[in-house]
């Protein structure tokens, strides 16, 4: 890996998908993979992990070309492993319940590295295709296990046998590219980056705002429903509601009285 003349600048996590190598399968050695540094904790990033550097590059997504040497799987139950080169990998799934493969790949840099993924990832496999001597060409992220760099598999492709050199010396080909174009210096953050990553940090700012302002109408509306007094059942309004048109009706029956008295005295004097 080429050493950086001056000291590193590791930019904050939300600039890195501004980067070219961090949403990008990068295409590395084994020996750089192992190579690959974190920045200095005050940048590290816990939430994007795993995520390492080359100079300030962010990486997460890897892609490697390599030799098998060994294939083991082991039981989830007892974590021991069950056997070395495996032959058929749909009847290992019914021996281990579903175990975890890991096969170390090889590709001559001077490391090599442990390549792991549950049965998924290698059920649509032949018996061959595990078998040493194999060529792979693996996609995967990058994890640590007792300090020990490997790389959880995404995607595996089995080179055929009689094309792997010509292979080998394709991916070559591409990493050489990627590195002249994406690698070779320094990552740099331009003004335009920065005014966006403020923007979107605003916007942020802005949404978390109005989510806490909207949980604190809620809570004020229910503290408001609990302190208000219970309205009266609908049956107690309705029979009040009664009770008054039963007294209009008394009190014009009895006014109607009245009138019928008054017209008889009346009568009664002009008789």
């Amino acid at each position: 890996m080429t050493q950086p003349q001056h000291p590193l600048t590791y930019f904050p996590a939300p600039f890195y998908d501004y980067s070219h190598t961090y949403n990008n399968w990068v295409p590395l050695f084994i020996s750089e993979l192992h190579a690959l540094s974190a920045p200095p904790a005050p940048h590290f990033d816990t939430e994007r992990r795993p995520t390492f550097f080359y100079l300030n590059h962010p990486i997460r997504y890897i892609k490697l070309v390599g030799i098998v040497i060994s294939h083991d799987i082991y039981a989830r139950k007892f974590g021991a492993a069950i056997g070395e080169g495996a032959g058929k990998l749909d009847e290992e799934l019914g021996r281990t319940g579903g175990g975890r493969h890991v096969v170390t790949l090889d590709d001559g840099s001077g490391h090599t590295v442990e390549i792991t993924g549950d049965i998924k990832h290698f059920e649509n496999l032949r018996r061959g295709d595990v078998e040493s001597g194999r060529v792979w060409k693996v996609k995967g992220s990058m994890a640590e296990f007792r300090s020990v760099r490997n790389v959880q598999v995404e995607t595996i492709t089995v080179f055929d046998e009689g094309s792997e050199t010509l292979k080998e010396v394709q991916f070559w080909q591409e990493m050489v590219k990627f590195r002249k174009q994406f690698m070779s210096e320094p990552w740099a953050v331009t003004d335009e980056m920065r005014e966006e990553v403020e923007k979107q940090r605003q916007l942020h700012i802005k949404a978390e705002r109005r989510e806490k302002d909207s949980s604190l109408l809620v809570e004020q509306k229910q503290i408001s429903k609990r302190a208000s007094p219970k309205t009266k059942p609908r049956k107690t309004q309705r029979r009040s509601t009664e009770e008054r048109c039963k007294l209009r009706e008394e009190k014009s029956r009895a006014r109607r009285r009245v009138i019928a008295n008054a017209d008889k005295s009346q009568a009664i004097l002009i008789s």
